[in-house]
């Protein structure tokens, strides 16, 4: 029980510093996780704000090329990251 216990919070408190919000639905499939944890509709989301942030940082340590190979993510993925970035 504690697993799944720390398993919601390391993924509650992840969702709440990338700025996403669970909503009603989020909190219905958590509490009727089994032995797996359920497909959430914010994991996606998630994941791609981790993937994100990942490729942001290699990008100011290393550069757009080695950030695209570390991170498994197309060059031109590493560039949409970059545009962003100098947009905001």
């Amino acid at each position: 029980m504690s697993t799944k216990v720390n398993k919601f919070e390391r993924f509650y408190t992840l969702c709440l510093a990338l700025g996403l919000e669970l909503n009603e639905k989020d909190m219905n499939h958590l509490s009727n996780i089994g032995s797996r944890l359920t497909y959430i509709s914010k994991q996606r989301c998630l994941m791609a704000k981790v993937k994100c942030a990942c490729v942001n940082q290699d990008i100011e340590t290393h550069g757009k090329f080695y950030a695209a190979r570390r991170n498994k993510v197309s060059i031109f993925y590493a560039y949409q990251i970059l545009a962003k970035r100098e947009s905001k």
